[in-house]
């Protein structure tokens, strides 16, 4: 009875091993979207199952790209942002399409939270400024008296008024500090109400929206460096359902020099109050379980500066990782509990100062 049985459960336990095996190894694929470089991992359904899901994925991905781009209109796909923009330019009273009225109505409830200090009304500036466009910025900033003629236009939740905008000239609305997070939530939600067992982990360019826990580990993510080229700064374990995103004076800059010689640094991340890059950080992340709030906060609270832990607070947000001006690091201290500072090329591993949310 041994020889028979003993092989049996052999046969059934390597059916069992193959079936989690397959499960657990990753499908992966990346595309250029939203002015980055966009990777999508998928494990739990099975091998061509997991393809499956990503190539659906994929198209959805690129679908809204086209929805939320500001300027880019598209024969192929709904520029409804692109086009919105354009009646607006036109002075005409636009009621928002259905299929952007909740990112509208998030961004102008984190345009009230923050402040101000995120504000997609500010398009025009950023055009103003040439960091609208994925390949080539200026040499120099523009006129401050063009500065201050785009801070002209009232917040983002001012224009808002019952799904409908009032358009002038001037007008640009650009939701590049919020969209990736929301596309990306968006993406997420539609393959877990289709397959509510995936394990997913979506990438664009660091910022991260990942659900489920792999079998054998969970996901950990690495948050870069700001001044050190290939080095981390961090690593941070995420829970499920959570979005890890960071705003940075590295990513999209030019740097010129003044007339009296000196080197000027100028990044894309621009201060709603003054109309000019923020300053006073390097680097800031954020943690939440909303991927389009978890965008919006990173660059409400990088723009904040010093003054960050009062606009989390008022934002929802708990988990904060900053590199202050100076190369100060700071964070929450549920920050603290989740992330761990990686040591200096000395092997030395860094002090963060936790400061306490009011």
């Amino acid at each position: 009875m041994k020889k028979v049985i003993m092989p049996a459960l052999l046969a059934v336990f390597l059916v069992w091993l193959m079936f989690f095996s397959n499960r657990e190894k990753p499908a992966q694929m990346q595309t250029l979207a939203m002015g980055t470089l966009v990777d999508m991992t998928v494990l739990g359904l099975g091998g061509q199952t997991n393809y499956q899901v990503l190539q659906n994925a994929m198209l959805q991905l690129r679908e809204l790209e086209t929805v939320w781009h500001p300027d880019r209109i598209k024969p192929e796909g709904q520029a409804l942002l692109a086009e919105l923009n354009r009646r607006l330019q036109q002075g005409e009273t636009v009621t928002v399409p259905q299929p952007l009225q909740q990112g509208f109505a998030d961004a102008a409830s984190y345009t009230g939270t923050s402040n101000g200090l995120f504000d997609p009304a500010i398009g025009g500036l950023v055009k103003l400024w040439g960091f609208h466009s994925d390949e080539q910025f200026p040499s120099a900033p523009p006129a401050d008296a063009d500065i201050q003629q785009a801070l002209a236009t009232p917040h983002f939740d001012d224009l808002l008024q019952n799904h409908a905008l009032t358009g002038r000239a001037d007008m640009r609305v650009d939701f590049g500090a919020f969209a990736k997070g929301f596309v990306l939530k968006e993406v997420a939600a539609a393959i877990v109400a289709e397959y509510p067992q995936a394990s997913l982990l979506l990438n664009g360019g660091g910022d991260l929206v990942a659900v489920g826990q792999r079998p054998s580990r969970p996901w950990r993510i690495a948050v870069r460096h700001p001044r050190e080229q290939g080095r981390y700064l961090a690593t941070i374990a995420l829970k499920d359902g959570e979005a890890a995103f960071t705003s940075g004076d590295y990513e999209r800059f030019f740097d010129s020099v003044d007339a009296q010689g000196q080197a000027q640094h100028f990044h894309h991340i621009l201060d709603p109050r003054s109309g000019w890059p923020a300053k006073g950080s390097q680097s800031l992340t954020v943690l939440h379980a909303d991927g389009g709030l978890a965008d919006a906060a990173s660059t409400a609270l990088f723009v904040a500066g010093d003054d960050w832990p009062a606009v989390a607070a008022s934002m929802g947000i708990t988990a904060v990782l900053r590199v202050t001006a100076d190369g100060q690091i700071e964070w929450t201290a549920e920050m603290a509990e989740r992330a761990e500072l990686t040591p200096n090329s000395d092997g030395v591993k860094p002090q963060a100062v936790v400061r306490a949310l009011p």
